[in-house]
């Protein structure tokens, strides 16, 4: 069915793109106009503008991140006790020392890698100054010939 509204200047197909774009745009608008108002209420968390505990000073920041740093300390010291009591401790020693030699692996190989690149690029400036050598060679020839046949 041919449509037979008249839109001034524009064809219909034209005016239902702007009609469409223009729909987009403002459905576009309230979602970012909906998203945006949580995020222009107060901070909550720590040190946040919400926070109703807010340390007043850089030393309560540092004694709070002391505390933190001894409350995983002695977390991490209830855990060997548990595991040491249950008999997990081996596993936990062993799970450890995995990490650090897969940490270690890690490195190693991350090294061999970057040594590899080097070689690699020593070995493409070493094909360089063979074809450049090779190149001099030919001129060197090359003038041989040229100053022999010249005598």
């Amino acid at each position: 069915m041919k449509c037979m509204a008249i839109h001034e200047g524009q064809t219909c197909v034209e005016y239902q793109d702007a009609k469409l774009r223009e729909t987009n745009e403002d459905t576009a608008r309230k979602d970012v106009e909906h998203l945006k108002w949580p995020t222009q209420g107060p901070r909550w968390g720590s040190a946040g503008r919400g926070d109703t505990k807010i340390p007043q000073d850089s030393q309560q920041l540092q004694a709070d991140k002391e505390q933190k740093g001894l409350k995983r300390t002695l977390l991490r010291f209830a855990i060997e006790q548990i595991l040491k009591e249950t008999g997990l401790i081996k596993l936990y020693t062993i799970q450890t020392q995995i990490i650090q030699l897969f940490n270690r692996i890690k490195t190693m190989n991350d090294k061999i890698i970057e040594q590899l690149k080097l070689d690699q690029e020593s070995d493409q400036k070493q094909n360089e100054l063979t074809v450049w050598y090779e190149q001099v060679k030919q001129q060197q020839q090359l003038l041989q010939t040229v100053s022999s046949q010249a005598s």
